[in-house]
């Protein structure tokens, strides 16, 4: 089963910009198309200082995309109204850049991007603007990708950029498009559709989206081990005051209380996820309720692993503080990050490359990828601390009902619906048309099911197929799809 949605956004901010400009005054060379903003002009060499060469920056808000879903693909759709003058020559025409900006502006009046100085990165052609015919009024869709200027389908792939700014929203300052060429020409893009014509040729960005699922998974078995443990006895030697029953605990070297040392041991079951849909994320909730002690210096770095030998309570194979091994060890926290007092609270979120993480969530992917694909035994985690100090760290096993979070240790697992890997999903931008492309099986029959709300209503099935792909009609509104093999 895949299911995918498509949003589509117009630009939330545009400025185009001539030479000679400043952050205060973009210097306006003036549109040659009436009414429409989007446009780009260059001048021959004679002309170097010429106020009309003109470039375009523009930028999408993508604070409404669920960042917790999979980023099938993002496109731009760019088409050619006018291309300002009727000739094709050396000197006439000149191929059209985009790049990614990599510095903040606005068009408040104190930071217009600047013809010159303004920086960019991941630059590629994307076209030239004679490719659709010399006249001045020659149209069409550019398709140019990063890696094939050549490319004619009628969408700019620019997916790459985009998942770096839903990683990191900090770094979107949006897109410049530029001419490259010296040359007496100049370029102006639609900026709405035309109803007259059977294509959109609105300037926007397509974002194509697998659908998740989330779930909460309890712990199923937990057992703490003591540092004198062995297969036939965990040698635990119990909680202190209000820790409860999840907790690690460390000890000086030579200390003579060394037995209280002990380990965590947790294990989830995963039978209830779906097998036929992929791991986007797992995490780990961890919520600290106690430190063991107020003093500041008994502090210790927190680890967790994924066990690597079966383990079990039955009374022959418990698991060992001094022998039992784990890998995918990582750092996801410190006993004083919510302070140094003994009832210190709060939720860890150190993550394999960020220790100091602080989304109160710790990042267990990669390991419960490996239990779920069966790349790895499902032995469980192992918590502990790694510093030998007079220190030690209770977790939540249950939630407090008079706070509004949720403390319960628990596993949190994110899925996309449908196995993505292997499919492809691409929208026309000439006809609107939805083409879905899968790994087809020979003698296998699929149903092609859509609905346009994923949480009501039933699936319809528009079309049933035997081989690897299907084109669906296009849809105003916000489609779903998935394929189910009959």
């Amino acid at each position: 089963t895949v299911s995918a949605q498509i949003v589509t956004l117009t630009p939330s901010v545009s400025q185009t910009v001539s030479i000679g400009g400043t952050a205060t005054d973009p210097v306006d060379g003036g549109s040659f198309v009436a009414d429409e903003p989007y446009y780009v002009r260059e001048r021959q060499a004679s002309q170097p200082d010429s106020p009309l060469k003109t470039q375009l920056f523009f930028g999408f808000d993508l604070s409404g995309i669920d960042t917790g879903t999979r980023l099938l693909s993002a496109r731009l759709v760019v088409h050619q109204l006018d291309k300002l003058n009727g000739n094709a020559q050396e000197g006439f025409a000149s191929d059209i850049e985009l790049s990614r900006v990599t510095e903040a502006w606005d068009t408040g009046g104190e930071n217009y991007p600047i013809f010159e100085t303004t920086t960019t990165e991941d630059v590629f052609i994307i076209g030239n603007n004679t490719q659709f015919g010399a006249p001045k009024n020659s149209m069409g869709f550019f398709g140019g990708d990063p890696n094939n200027p050549e490319s004619d389908d009628g969408q700019i792939d620019v997916t790459e950029i985009v998942l770096r700014w839903l990683d990191n929203p900090d770094t979107n300052h949006g897109f410049r498009l530029r001419m490259t060429d010296l040359s007496f020409t100049g370029t102006t893009f639609s900026s709405v559709d035309n109803p007259e014509t059977d294509g959109n040729e609105a300037f926007r960005l397509i974002i194509t989206q697998s659908v998740s699922t989330e779930t909460e998974i309890p712990i199923a078995e937990f057992l703490t081990v003591g540092f004198n443990g062995s297969k036939s006895d965990p040698a635990s030697v119990g909680a202190w005051g209000p820790s409860g029953e999840l907790f690690v605990r460390e000890r000086r070297p030579n200390d003579a209380n060394e037995r209280l040392k002990t380990h965590l041991y947790i294990r989830f079951d995963l039978s209830g996820l779906d097998p036929d849909n992929s791991i986007l994320k797992a995490h780990l909730k961890i919520f600290q309720i106690h430190r063991l002690n107020g003093v500041a210096a008994n502090i210790g770095n927190l680890a967790v692993g994924r066990m690597i030998e079966p383990w079990d309570q039955d009374g022959e194979n418990y698991p060992t503080y001094l022998f039992s091994e784990v890998a995918d060890e990582f750092l996801f926290g410190r006993n004083d990050d919510f302070g140094t007092a003994a009832n210190a609270m709060g939720f860890y979120g150190g993550d394999p490359s960020n220790q100091a993480d602080d989304d109160g969530l710790v990042d267990v992917t990669i390991i419960v990828q490996q239990w779920f694909t069966g790349a790895a035994d499902n032995n469980g985690f192992r918590l502990q601390m790694v510093d030998p100090e007079f220190s030690a760290v209770a977790f939540a096993q249950t939630d407090n009902p008079d706070t509004p979070e949720d403390e319960e240790l628990e596993l949190i697992i994110t899925q996309v619906i449908g196995e993505v890997f292997g499919i492809a999903i691409a929208l026309n931008s000439v006809t609107g048309e939805v083409t879905l492309s899968w790994s087809a099986e020979e003698g296998k029959i699929y149903r092609i099911e859509a609905k346009s709300d994923l949480g009501s209503g039933e699936w319809m099935t528009i079309a049933t197929v035997a081989e690897g792909n299907y084109t669906a009609a296009a849809s105003e509104a916000a489609q779903f799809y998935r394929i189910v093999e009959e």
